[in-house]
């Protein structure tokens, strides 16, 4: 099928427009900014990342983490609400093993040191709000829970200012 030449610039046209106004042209697009600091039993993780799930509408975000800190600017915030966080950690055992997308090769073997409670299986939670600096302190333990102690993991979780903290 052919399309005359203005028809594909009318098109193209359309869809740059389209693609700018999603692209934050001066609207609010209800995300905010958010940054905090994530420590693995009382130190600072090194290098690591977050993201954070919308428990509504909104898309996931997520972020690097250095030196025990994150920071998602407004541009790739979250949206306003609550949101499930998971914090992940990879790291070299300084074992090879098989590779398992390529049989017959070897691959270095990686594990994930923060404990599934706080990625796959995450207990912790933030709200994002409108106003304040929704910035969030996590304390994260490296050492399995007990039953009765799950609470007090989820409790561990805290914002400094700002935010503030979902159960």
């Amino acid at each position: 099928m052919r399309h005359s030449r203005s028809t594909r610039r009318s098109v193209l046209v359309f869809g740059l427009a389209a693609a700018l106004m999603g692209c934050g042209g001066g609207e609010d697009d209800g995300r905010v900014a958010v940054s905090g600091v994530v420590t693995l039993d009382g130190r600072p993780l090194d290098k690591g990342h977050v993201t954070l799930r919308p428990l509504g509408s909104g898309p996931a975000v997520s972020g690097s983490v250095r030196d025990g800190e994150f920071n998602l600017p407004r541009s790739e915030g979250p949206t306003v609400g609550p949101h499930v966080v998971e914090v992940v950690a990879i790291r070299p055992t300084g074992r090879t093993i098989e590779s398992p997308d390529q049989p017959g090769a070897k691959v270095e073997e990686t594990v994930n040191i923060i404990p599934p409670r706080y990625n796959i299986q995450s207990d912790l939670r933030l709200e994002a709000t409108p106003e304040g600096e929704n910035t969030f302190h996590f304390d994260l333990s490296s050492r399995e829970a007990p039953t009765e102690g799950r609470r007090a993991a989820r409790l561990g979780a805290r914002h400094r200012s700002g935010g503030s903290y979902v159960q």
